[in-house]
């Protein structure tokens, strides 16, 4: 099995509050093989839960020491997540091989300051971890991101032409399109200045690094993919450029 991957990048510029997993990774990242959480939750999950309705291609749960907000957020995923898993279908130009997937979300950061960031264990992996944020207030469009971020790399898995979850360019395209449909979510999760901020400002467009929890080559990934975005003059954040779409389903 892969070592499960969980994104640290994706904080307000602190350490994230990681509940302890057995044989975790602290990364953003297949999905446990059937065993039962020493941690309460049923068997193949790291957390208690509700499961609090389904569609056509996610089952949607949530912890239930989150309460009401747990409800509300849960219920505002359901709500978005056939137009944000059509919109990344029609990004990739395929359909996700596995279905349904399952959205877990939980208290990765126990302040309810959206420190946690999502996780699954390995790219191709159909369990997406959230995390929700409470506050200030409930952020439902934090978790509806997060959801996203981790769609994208089960869809750069299922391509399989290049675009690596556990590297600098598979991280850098899947925060790139997660907040291209909630960009109001990115504050927290920038990370093109840890690359502009470095001397020598290395080449992660040329080459790829084999991790995505380097602050530096995912910010490099990041406002290459960006700059390049904005250089096209697509009319629309869901209207990616003509030669993305080719590398993107080439």
């Amino acid at each position: 099995m892969a070592k499960p991957k969980r994104t640290t990048d994706r904080t307000h510029g602190r350490a994230a509050f990681v509940r302890p997993r057995p044989d975790q990774a602290h990364v953003f990242g297949v999905t446990h093989a059937g065993h039962l959480s020493r941690l309460g939750g049923r068997a193949g999950f790291d957390y208690p839960t509700v499961q609090e309705g389904s569609t056509a291609d996610f089952v949607v749960f949530y912890d239930p020491s989150l309460g009401a907000n747990g409800k509300s957020c849960a219920d505002g995923v359901l709500a978005t997540c056939e137009n944000d898993y059509a919109q990344t279908a029609a990004w990739f130009g395929i359909d996700a091989p596995k279905l349904p997937i399952n959205i877990i979300i939980a208290a990765l950061d126990s302040s309810g300051q959206g420190s946690g960031g999502a996780y699954h264990y390995g790219c191709d992996a159909i369990d997406l971890y959230c995390d929700l944020r409470s506050v200030p207030s409930l952020d439902i469009d934090y978790t509806r991101m997060l959801v996203v971020a981790e769609l994208v790399e089960v869809f750069e898995a299922a391509q399989g032409v290049g675009w690596d979850c556990g590297g600098s360019n598979g991280e850098g395209l899947s925060r790139v399109l997660a907040t291209a449909l909630y960009p109001a979510e990115l504050n927290g999760y920038t990370t093109a200045a840890a690359w502009l901020d470095t001397p020598d400002r290395p080449d992660w467009v040329k080459n790829n690094n084999a991790t995505d929890q380097d602050s530096v080559s995912n910010g490099c990934s990041v406002l290459f993919l960006k700059h390049n975005w904005d250089m096209a003059g697509t009319r629309s954040s869901k209207e990616v450029p003509p030669h993305w779409v080719r590398l993107m389903r080439t």
